[in-house]
């Protein structure tokens, strides 16, 4: 697990958190969180992503991205499967391709 700088690249092979706000490309193995009042704006790609805050740029995710009740996207999404709260609010190309090699 790690909890991301403000402003970076970063490639890593567990759990990434943004607590606060984030710029950057973020390559993950695992999962990563955005935290409720958090923010991100860059890439993601990643196995799994879980939007609690908010998100701007460019999510890739190779299993599932869960958006919980709060959260908001704006951008591009490419992802197997998504699970949304109804108080989501998502703007942007979304592409949902369930078992895509």
């Amino acid at each position: 697990m790690i909890d991301v700088p403000t402003q970076s690249d970063i490639e890593h092979k567990g759990d990434v958190i943004i607590l606060s706000e984030y710029r950057g490309t973020i390559h993950c193995e695992s999962t990563v969180y955005i935290k409720p009042n958090a923010s991100a704006q860059g890439e993601i790609h990643t196995q799994n992503a879980h939007v609690m805050g908010y998100f701007n740029g460019f999510l890739e995710v190779r299993e599932r991205v869960i958006f919980t009740d709060g959260s908001r996207f704006e951008g591009i999404l490419d992802t197997s499967n998504m699970v949304c709260s109804l108080g989501t609010t998502i703007i942007g190309e979304i592409r949902v391709t369930p078992n895509k090699i």
